[in-house]
């Protein structure tokens, strides 16, 4: 936070292990796993999901929804 208590913008620090899992998700997918099969791997490896207990294909997927649809605007 800044001296005027607003948060500073911009600095942003790597935690490697999550990292790691972002990154063994990627290689998974580049040898065409499927979410599902990508998930069972990482619940059996006792790899936690960010929000839940184990994660499910929409942990790897997202959920579909655009994460700035709120932002989107028309030009017209």
């Amino acid at each position: 936070m800044d001296a005027r208590g607003r948060p500073i913008r911009g600095l942003r620090e790597i935690d490697e292990e999550q990292a790691e899992v972002v990154r063994r998700i990627f290689r998974e997918f580049a040898r065409a796993l499927a979410a599902r099969t990508i998930a069972a791997m990482l619940n059996a490896d006792g790899t936690k999901a960010p929000r839940e207990s184990n994660s499910r294909a929409s942990t790897i997927n997202g959920d579909g929804r655009p994460a700035m649809a709120s932002c989107a605007t028309s030009s017209t």
